[in-house]
């Protein structure tokens, strides 16, 4: 038992020493580069892309059977152990003495402005990415499931036939959800191959360089700033590469979008592009609208905005009614049938945080009552907050189920003021309680403490306007 100890030990060592190098070489690389070069962002993108693939070679050759790698490659201690059966005590422990750092954070919030202690949160935080992309990879967790749904078989033929039903059909207990025209495309496109490759292979690769690409481009903050909001925010990264699903590049090109709606850049494409992403994503046009309306965009561009979308709306569904009509009844009534809200009711984890359910667990009441306590408190921060994303944050607590992979909408309400505070609570903070949990598992209290760090960033946000 020792020797097996032993072996592990040194094989961990041999890991964290090969991880540094390339932190290190990644770093030196960042210093030289020039911050006016236009083709930066996509060499950083490389450059990421390239570690995570180097890393995940060094693992497959000199720590395939390492337990230590292979558990958080799996996130055995969250997904394979029950969160209830982890000690209650302890859970407790935990999440107190989180929100009582979060509260001293709060009021001295010079703390984080050292500047070593923000390169320490960042490149702890790219290492903890790394670490648990990079297992994951290697030890094949990913299934690429929500992917998989739609592309291990071919429509083309059933989608117009009216004595079949297509959305009477289920994946590895997942059922489809997309439109016919929308399923009919992603279908092809990741059924389509080149040269040996297909999009259900290398999707990681591609959403890992583009998220991060995206985010380079249009958003103001630092290199090391960006790299940890595109790979490190809530594990959307890790989620996406777990479940093959869209949402992490799309909610990133929803928060690109909004934002130059409210700078009033490219209006119409902007919003022919959160129509298209819509389409995939049906509950972002409620995380669209509340942010223009928090933006007090006036009643003549609201009315614009929306008869445009319209337009798009109507053209994509008399499209499916001209040639798909029977597969758009069957999907159409599988939406009023319940499928936007049957997730309400799925249990919430570390990569499925709900608030409700986090207030219910923590005062042990009925969730029926913390669903009242939280639209309480959302009513209370709509009245009495000053800063709009303040509000907006607030407001996403109103959905009951945010998964992880969609919560790059949050990069919309990310200001310079407090980018640091959102990086530790949203990047750093879940990615250290993704690889330690993973050894050694977490509660139900503690697999959610995206709640307390959602309060804390509102708080702060509406502190710093």
């Amino acid at each position: 038992m020792n020797n097996d100890s032993n072996i592990l030990s040194k094989q961990f060592r041999k890991f964290c020493y090969l991880l540094l190098i390339i932190l290190i070489i990644f770093g030196l690389s960042y210093l030289k580069m020039n911050k006016d070069n236009k083709f930066l962002p996509i060499i950083v993108s490389l450059i990421f892309v390239f570690l995570v693939k180097t890393l995940t070679i060094i693992i497959k050759t000199f720590f395939l059977n390492s337990r230590v790698l292979e558990n958080i490659g799996k996130g055995s201690g969250i997904f394979s152990k029950p969160a209830s059966t982890f000690p209650y005590f302890l859970d407790y422990v935990i999440v107190i003495s989180y929100i009582l750092l979060l509260i001293l954070l709060y009021k001295y919030y010079w703390i984080l402005q050292n500047q070593n202690i923000k390169n320490f949160i960042y490149f702890s935080c790219i290492l903890l990415v790394l670490l648990s992309i990079g297992t994951s990879i290697v030890f094949k967790e990913y299934r690429g499931w929500d992917l998989s749904l739609y592309c291990i078989t071919d429509i083309s033929n059933d989608i117009k036939n009216s004595n079949i039903n297509i959305y009477d059909f289920e994946y590895q207990k997942i059922e489809p959800g997309l439109s016919p025209l929308i399923w009919l495309v992603y279908n092809k496109i990741c059924n389509f191959n080149f040269l040996g490759f297909s999009y259900l292979n290398i999707y990681y690769w591609i959403q890992m360089f583009f998220g991060l690409l995206l985010i380079l481009f249009h958003f103001e903050f630092s290199i090391m700033e960006c790299i940890c909001l595109a790979t490190g925010l809530n594990l959307s990264l890790l989620h996406m590469i777990r479940t093959g699903n869209y949402g992490y590049i799309f909610a990133i090109l929803m928060a690109i979008s909004l934002r130059n709606l409210a700078k009033r850049k490219s209006i119409n494409l902007n919003i022919a592009l959160l129509a298209v992403i819509t389409f995939f994503k049906l509950q972002y046009l409620i995380v669209i609208f509340l942010f223009l309306l928090l933006q007090k965009v006036s009643f003549k561009n609201l009315l614009s905005f929306l008869l445009k979308i319209s337009v798009f709306y109507t053209v994509y569904f008399g499209i499916q009614a001209i040639f798909f009509r029977n597969s758009l009844i069957d999907y159409l009534y599988l939406m009023f049938n319940g499928y936007l809200t049957n997730e309400l009711t799925f249990e919430a984890g570390i990569t499925n945080p709900v608030v409700s359910q986090f207030i219910s667990r923590f005062f042990q009441v009925e969730l029926n009552i913390s669903l009242f306590f939280i639209f309480g408190i959302v009513l209370y921060g709509f009245y009495s907050f000053n800063n709009r994303n303040s509000k907006f944050l607030i407001g996403t607590s109103l959905f009951n189920r945010n998964k992880s992979y969609d919560s790059n909408y949050l990069l919309t309400a990310v200001e310079k003021k407090f980018v640091t505070e959102f990086i530790f609570a949203f990047c750093f903070v879940p990615n250290i309680l993704f690889v330690i949990g993973s050894s050694f598992s977490l509660g139900p209290l503690s697999e959610l403490l995206y709640v307390p760090s959602l309060l804390y960033v509102v708080m702060l946000s509406n502190k710093r306007s």
